[in-house]
């Protein structure tokens, strides 16, 4: 599956904290080595099918090419045949029984948008909207991969703090991070100890930024020129990722109708499997 970037999204299962029912809005996706998975990061604004509203980045990590669309004869060949014939990582547990970084681990579909015009849309909509517009700018602009978008910076913040957190002195790259920031710093210790009436909190200044459509406009109008401004990179990007996609489609049918013909080939894969033992958790990123 490729999706389009800040396509609005839905979670149909995961084993991960977005679970069935969360919604969001996605941001972009990498292939993860020459795998059948992407890492993908989506910007959430409910977790859950009766989930707390609120706005946060999260790495998920579904297939590319699902393996419940097919056959069931070719989903067996796949259930044996994937990890020896390199499509999926061969993953061993830690001390205590774990596997990180599993590839399937979320399902994913698209969801239409409640709202036609996103000046309309509630602000914690509006929020998780425009960080992902500035996640894609950051990876895009930055060339960072996907899994590193999520890690926050506190570059300059002090000075994001003393502006009063103004949003609109920030790059439309790094605007994202200091939202997430700021989101975080209401909750400091630090800030307790000042007096009520000298306290600096965030959500209340964001909130002032984005009260009406007009303040939300000039957000909105920033990021989508600086969008506009990277789109020979943009559909270098998309020409990468639909490249990753069609050369993992052709490998996934190659081992199949290889394995269709040679069953006792297959059959004896799956014994070797069985017989394997544990060995070192292997990252799939290495």
């Amino acid at each position: 599956m490729i999706l389009n970037p800040l396509q609005r999204i839905r979670v149909l299962e995961s084993t991960k904290k977005c679970k069935a029912g969360s919604l969001g809005y996605f941001v972009a996706q990498d292939s993860v080595n020459s795998y059948n998975g992407w890492d993908m990061c989506i910007v959430f604004t409910r977790f859950g099918k009766k989930g707390k509203l609120r706005s946060e980045p999260v790495i998920v990590r579904p297939y590319m090419i699902e393996y419940d669309t097919m056959k069931e004869s070719d989903q067996y060949i796949l259930s044996i045949a994937a990890t020896p014939e390199g499509i999926e990582p061969r993953l061993y547990p830690d001390k205590r029984g774990r596997v990180a970084g599993k590839l399937g681990d979320t399902k994913l579909e698209p969801a239409p948008s409640d709202v036609k015009d996103l000046l309309n849309v509630s602000d914690e909509e509006f929020i998780a909207y425009i960080m992902a517009m500035s996640l894609l700018l950051h990876k895009i602009v930055r060339g960072k991969r996907v899994n590193m978008l999520t890690r926050q910076f506190t570059l300059k913040a002090q000075k994001f703090v003393n502006s009063g957190f103004d949003i609109s002195t920030l790059h439309p790259e790094i605007l994202a991070h200091y939202i997430l920031y700021g989101m975080g710093y209401d909750a400091k210790k630090y800030n307790r100890y000042v007096p009520e009436g000298e306290r600096i909190y965030f959500s209340k200044s964001l909130a002032s930024q984005i009260s009406n459509p007009a303040k939300k406009r000039i957000i909105l109008n920033k990021l989508r020129k600086s969008m506009a401004m990277t789109k020979t990179a943009l559909d270098k990007h998309h020409k990468y990722i639909e490249k990753s996609f069609q050369n993992n489609s052709a490998r996934i049918n190659d081992v199949i109708k290889y394995y269709r013909r040679r069953k006792r080939e297959l059959e004896s894969l799956k014994e070797q499997a069985k017989k394997k033992e544990l060995g070192w958790y292997a990252s799939i990123h290495d």
